[in-house]
């Protein structure tokens, strides 16, 4: 059976999957982010590897080489994921660019949806 039975599919653009990363740096000092924490909020890959949906992995090279380089793994773990890289984009204009019927983004995005 499958762990999550309701869901089809699954699309992620940019994201933080290892928050212990984020502890020492401003944005985790800022938020007070304890290693505790973030080991309790970071992406359990054992469990994901045996996520039976398809995911589409939307990876921003305009990302820090850190949060590139995680979304680069995480797409290696996960057997049913898709992956694609969009050049010109960070994980804030590629949310912008779903909305852009012309633009690569929210093709790929539609393609999948229509795929699942």
């Amino acid at each position: 059976m499958s762990i999550c039975p309701r869901i089809s599919g699954a699309f992620l653009s940019a994201g933080i999957y290892k928050l212990h990363e984020l502890v020492n740096t401003k944005y985790g000092r800022d938020l007070g982010l304890t290693p505790e924490e973030a080991a309790l909020c970071s992406c359990d890959y054992d469990l994901l590897k045996t996520v039976a949906f398809p995911i589409l992995i939307a990876n921003c090279k305009l990302e820090s080489p850190k949060l590139f380089q995680q979304n680069v793994e995480f797409s290696q773990l996960v057997k049913n994921a898709q992956y694609k890289e969009y050049a010109g984009e960070d994980h804030f204009s590629i949310l912008t660019e779903l909305t852009n019927e012309n633009s690569v983004v929210n093709n790929d995005f539609y393609k999948f949806l229509h795929s699942i």
